[in-house]
């Protein structure tokens, strides 16, 4: 099932009076927002997340004046509902949910424990990421998990490296950090998210959705492998040949 995240239903308005005898008396006023559960959109086709798109500044949600406190639960989106915007460019915000210390900082990054999104098809990912600080030990790397394994050579300092690909299956998808060290979950900053959907409709068997070929076509023939390099010779496989993807016997 989908992550679920809060939807702000109610504000209420408090003022605070403040005497005290020979000083002026001051006034503060909060608003206090109710929040219930809200449903998590799923992904059905290929997405991408991109922080250095996301149209704001700072979003920090640590502060005593947040209406979402750290390693809370949030959709992206509900964000909207708490008088902040975000830009169309970042990505569909619906499809995130998130736990953390900054949902945006300087334009450029999430910074916090916990990314997930809901796949209703199989797929690739890759996340740019970094540490969230410059570490001298490698004990004190961090690694990008995604869905329980680490990817990639982890990163000891904020220069961002992109994880290598990463086969999910339908369903939850979860990213995290976790330290080279003793094996903790720790933040990262995050950058970029790419789920890349899967071409085969059925993961199980490679050849649905392929054209076979059994004969040579009359018209010029251009084949490139799945990579899309060009192939003059190909053996048995799958391929792109004429813009169409074809298993060759």
């Amino acid at each position: 099932m989908p992550e679920e995240g809060f939807e702000i239903t109610a504000t209420t308005t408090v003022t605070v009076k403040a005497e005290k005898p020979g000083y002026i008396t001051s006034y503060a006023t909060a608003t206090i927002s109710r929040l219930t559960l809200s449903q998590l959109a799923d992904v059905e086709d290929s997405a991408t997340w991109d922080w250095s798109k996301f149209g704001t500044a700072v979003i920090q949600f640590t502060a005593e004046t947040s209406p979402y406190k750290k390693d809370d639960p949030l959709v992206l989106s509900d964000l909207i509902l708490a008088g902040y915007s975000i830009s169309p460019d970042f990505g569909n915000p619906q499809q995130l949910y998130v736990e953390g210390e900054y949902m945006v900082r300087d334009s450029k990054y999430f910074q916090g424990g916990l990314i997930k999104f809901h796949t209703t098809v199989p797929g690739t990912v890759t996340v740019t990421y970094s540490n969230t600080g410059n570490r001298s030990t490698d004990a004190e790397i961090r690694f990008v998990n995604i869905n329980g394994e680490n990817y990639g050579d982890g990163s000891k300092n904020t220069t961002f490296v992109t994880s290598p690909e990463a086969k999910v299956d339908a369903g939850d998808v979860v990213i995290k950090g976790q330290l080279k060290g003793d094996g903790t979950d720790q933040y990262l900053r995050i950058s970029k998210i790419v789920f890349t959907k899967s071409l085969d409709e059925n993961p199980d068997d490679p050849t649905t959705g392929l054209d076979a070929i059994t004969a040579a076509d009359d018209e010029p023939t251009v084949v490139y492998d799945l990579l899309g390099r060009r192939v003059n010779n190909p053996a048995r496989g799958i391929y792109i040949i004429n813009g169409k993807k074809v298993l060759v016997k």
